[in-house]
């Protein structure tokens, strides 16, 4: 897996990707960043929005992360959401059965062509 995540700039609610940190500011509590790896800029992002990329990237080759909407190739009915186990290893949990599907348990070993990213949760459409 590595490194890189992303989240919802608090002022645009556009998305950032890059490294998450935690900002220290006066007067401040809780607040969270992504150092943008486009531009180096640092941005306060949402925290309920910050998602780290799972380290695999879908049909379309577009990069996956946690708190994404995915349809399974098998199972294409339902959408399950990319989210962390108990021991933080990343499975699909079903949005109307709630099951959690581990990646090793249900594929063998998973390949980015078995799944499509629909949207994140934290965006409003559906495709």
């Amino acid at each position: 897996m590595k490194n890189k995540y992303r989240g919802k700039d608090i002022k645009t609610k556009e998305w950032v990707y890059g490294y998450y940190i935690g900002i220290t500011a006066e007067n401040t509590h809780d607040n969270h960043g992504i150092i943008s790896i486009n531009n180096g800029l640092e941005y306060e992002v949402d925290p309920e929005t910050v998602g780290q990329y799972i380290g695999l990237d879908d049909k379309n080759k577009k990069e996956a992360f946690f708190q994404d909407l995915v349809r399974l190739k098998i199972q294409e009915d339902n959408l399950y959401e990319i989210v962390q186990d108990n021991f933080g290893i990343p499975c699909f949990r079903g949005i109307e059965t709630t099951e959690c599907i581990e990646f090793i348990d249900y594929f063998g070993q998973m390949k980015g062509n078995d799944f499509e990213i629909i949207r994140s949760t934290h965006d409003n459409k559906l495709k």
